[in-house]
């Protein structure tokens, strides 16, 4: 018989040997008893015990670090970061294939695994190899990206894909600060990173699509903000990407993708005002031109609606 609760076993053996179910239907019934008395509190105290442990560590380290890290030499210094890495990322490899909480927890540590590789590898080049601050930065991202990618290969969770995403922004930081100083590039690059995941959301290719959406959009309107050249023209690309993802919003029925538009719009619109115009007023007519695109895009819209034909003067459908 199957492993049910003492009250409800007499009754399931009963209903098999008498042939009114079957024994898999009386295993079926037993876990569906059992089901919602506990499983609540027992899957979801593993969890929270799981995201506090981490924490604690994770706060823990970084203040033994400041007090003693030091003191320690080079290699103690990237044994002991490689060791947290290993922890976590077998951790995280034991809950990572499974569903519910212990998959979330799974994900979470996979995700700290990214970050402690990219301190393992960046604490390794520029202490034990002397390697330059920013040549130790690319490698540090690199390397986190890399292993990004794999884990979320291995697990397309949105966890593993904001850390993959997290991962990339971080390189093209590194890359663009190792060639440029003043970081004139970076904005136009983001921009490019955030439509090419964009693109990858909408082919399939990256998932889950919805985060690859929202986490695109978010490239898309910052990148035009931080362009250090020609920053009157992109402030018009920023206008233009952000009324863009309002319209892809509101078409693909995303919620995300258009609250970050609509947020872009109030953001890029007196930036490019003021670019262009040089006014002091920029900000004020930057949100009167947001409010009339705004109504203007409502009233296209709703007509292009299927059946916005019914308010129009004349329809004959009453």
């Amino acid at each position: 018989m199957p492993d049910a609760p003492p009250p409800l076993h007499p009754a399931l053996a009963r209903a098999v040997a008498e042939g009114i179910v079957t024994r898999a239907q009386a295993e079926a019934i037993a876990a569906l008893e059992d089901g919602p008395a506990t499983p609540g509190r027992r899957s979801v105290v593993p969890e929270v015990l799981g995201y506090l442990g981490g924490a604690l560590a994770v706060v823990a380290a970084l203040l033994l670090g400041r007090e003693v890290w030091h003191e320690l030499g080079p290699v103690v210094r990237v044994l002991l970061l490689a060791v947290v890495t290993a922890a976590v990322l077998a951790a995280g490899g034991v809950l990572g294939g499974r569903s519910g909480p212990a998959g979330r927890l799974g994900g979470f540590l996979w995700a700290v695994a990214v970050v402690a590789l990219s301190g393992t590898v960046g604490v390794a080049a520029s202490d034990l190899f002397g390697v330059p601050f920013d040549v130790s930065a690319v490698l540090a991202t690199a390397g986190a990206l890399a292993l990004a990618a794999v884990l979320w290969w291995l697990r397309p969770e949105v966890l593993q894909h904001v850390a993959a995403f997290a991962a990339a922004a971080a390189t093209l930081f590194a890359v663009v600060g190792l060639v440029d100083d003043r970081y004139r590039s970076l904005g136009p690059l983001l921009w490019v990173l955030g439509l090419a995941w964009i693109a990858g959301a909408a082919s399939g290719r990256l998932r889950p699509a919805p985060a690859g959406w929202v986490l695109g959009a978010l490239a898309v309107v910052a990148g035009p903000l931080g362009a250090g050249t020609g920053r009157s023209a992109w402030a018009v690309v920023g206008v233009l990407s952000a009324a863009a993802l309002v319209v892809l919003g509101v078409r693909g029925h995303r919620q995300w993708l258009l609250a970050i538009g609509t947020a872009g719009l109030f953001v890029a619109v007196p930036v490019a005002v003021a670019e262009i115009f040089d006014a002091e007023l920029g900000p004020l007519l930057g949100l009167l031109v947001v409010g009339l695109v705004l109504v203007a895009l409502a009233v296209v819209l709703t007509r292009r609606r299927p059946g916005g034909a019914e308010d129009r003067p004349g329809s004959n459908n009453h």
